[in-house]
């Protein structure tokens, strides 16, 4: 049974993005949705050396209100990058596994990206990599799909040969009020969002809701890895 889902990008996401791409045999990055001002799109919560939390942000620039992620540029200021990561090495830098972080910081600081989404794309493409992740992963913009919401959606899954849709239980309001899959035939499954708490160097209070980022430099792309397959959903 052909298991796919799609989602926007989000720049360095949470661990349920890596998990939804480890349920399924196709994965669309949805890069021509609406980009959403002060969202997830471009920023991502970590904790500072002190334990207090933080938002990552990223400048971007883009035209009306309706902008596709995909046209969304990323600001020219010049020292985001370097801002970004400075911080991400001061808050984690005595963390156990920071090494591990060496290629997503260098994918940061020298990538050359000029759009949000592509930048995005490529961090996650790195983190499904690196996680072992076998998804088929696409870009939603190069696919010769129309419509919109469900209906796109319904037309992804049938592209692929998709049988069953994952989807994060956020969706399901929106999914059954369009009635997604009932005429079209596919199956809706919607994974765990839980996660086992893994220890975060310093705290002894676990702090949840943050980039992908923190488990990384605290357990490493192989506890990432089991944190992301554990108890899986869907």
């Amino acid at each position: 049974m052909v298991k796919c889902a799609a989602m926007q990008p989000c720049y360095l996401p949470w661990l349920g993005h890596l998990r939804l791409m480890a349920l399924v045999d196709c994965f669309v990055l949805l890069d021509d949705a609406q980009y959403s001002k002060n969202s997830w799109h471009n920023r991502n919560r970590i904790l500072l050396s002190d334990g207090q939390v933080a938002w990552l942000t990223i400048p971007v620039s883009k035209d009306g209100l309706s902008t596709p992620l995909s046209n969304v540029r990323i600001d020219v200021e010049p020292h985001w990058r370097r801002k970004h990561v400075q911080t991400l090495r001061h808050s984690y830098g005595h963390h156990p596994r920071f090494d591990d972080l060496v290629e997503i910081l260098n994918l940061i600081e020298s990538g050359s990206q000029i759009f949000l989404a592509d930048l995005n794309c490529d961090l996650l493409q790195l983190a499904a990599s690196r996680c072992g992740i076998p998804a088929k992963i696409e870009i939603s913009s190069a696919l010769p799909i129309m419509g919109q919401r469900t209906e796109r959606l319904e037309g992804i899954c049938h592209y692929y040969g998709c049988e069953t849709y994952i989807s994060t239980p956020g969706s399901r309001e929106y999914l059954e009020a369009d009635l997604f899959g009932v005429n079209s035939g596919l199956q809706v499954a919607y994974m765990d969002i839980e996660f086992s708490k893994y220890n975060q160097k310093g705290l002894s209070t676990f702090v949840p809701q943050l980039s992908f980022i923190d488990a990384l430099a605290n357990v490493g792309w192989d506890g990432v890895s089991e944190l992301i397959l554990s108890n899986r959903g869907g």
